[in-house]
């Protein structure tokens, strides 16, 4: 099990969640350098997939009635 400081210092350079830094922690056994590679690997993933849903370079608007 990880403890609270590791946990902490992964948080504060990652700006990953506590679940998410715990996990790594554990996955590799309190190694701290693998669980932050394990971090930013998921990390740029994830933004990655947001990424790609807006390839197209196109931005759609709408306007409340109440905003006119």
């Amino acid at each position: 099990m990880a403890d609270t400081s590791s946990i902490m210092k992964l948080r504060e350079q990652t700006g990953a969640g506590i679940l998410e830094c715990r996990n790594a922690l554990d996955e590799v056994k309190g190694d701290f350098e693998k669980a932050l590679e394990i971090i930013k690997k998921k990390r740029y993933c994830q933004g990655r997939k947001k990424r790609t849903a807006c390839d197209d370079g196109r931005q759609d608007w709408y306007l409340y009635p109440h905003q006119w």
